[in-house]
């Protein structure tokens, strides 16, 4: 679903995109108590363990942010978030080919939180730009550090780390 969003955003505006994120969100919120599990690794040690090949088509390192503008780029990069945050962004600069997959994972002080994992497939297009995966929360974020790991094709591409306080 999250794959078409620059499609839908261009044909019916940001009235939709909206009502998806106010979607996920009650998904979360209805979710919030499941799927979590211990997190494999910390930030650091996972970096270490980003996947070479991967290179070529995941760009950059994972950008947290809290705005997108309307092609999916991050409009600043924050280490930081208030616990009131409405909606948090893993963005990725990508050079995707059709049928390339990708998926973020998300850790709060090193538990998984699977329910609020993402999944894009290119099934409709090839894609050079950027790529973002939104969560939201009804409720202030939990403060603590928050790990966020992206994978292309099953191999880890990239991490980063971001603090609510």
């Amino acid at each position: 679903m999250i794959a078409f969003l620059p499609t839908l955003r261009r044909r019916w505006g940001g009235g939709l995109l909206c009502l998806l994120i106010l979607l996920a969100a009650l998904l979360t919120a209805c979710n919030s108590g499941t799927g979590s599990s211990e997190h494999p690794a910390n930030a650091a040690k996972a970096a270490a363990k980003v996947d070479p090949s991967t290179a070529d088509t995941v760009l950059a390192p994972p950008v947290i942010t809290d705005k997108v503008d309307r092609d999916q780029s991050p409009l600043s990069e924050l280490k930081v978030l208030p616990r009131k945050t409405e909606v948090i962004y893993a963005c990725i600069k990508i050079e995707g080919d059709l049928d390339d997959r990708f998926n973020v994972k998300w850790y709060h002080n090193g538990k998984h939180l699977a329910n609020l994992d993402n999944e894009m497939v290119l099934s409709d297009f090839a894609l050079t730009g950027w790529i973002s995966f939104p969560i939201a929360n009804e409720q202030p974020w939990t403060p603590g550090t928050y790990d966020v790991e992206v994978y292309y094709m099953d191999k880890l591409a990239g991490v980063t780390t971001f603090t609510i306080k």
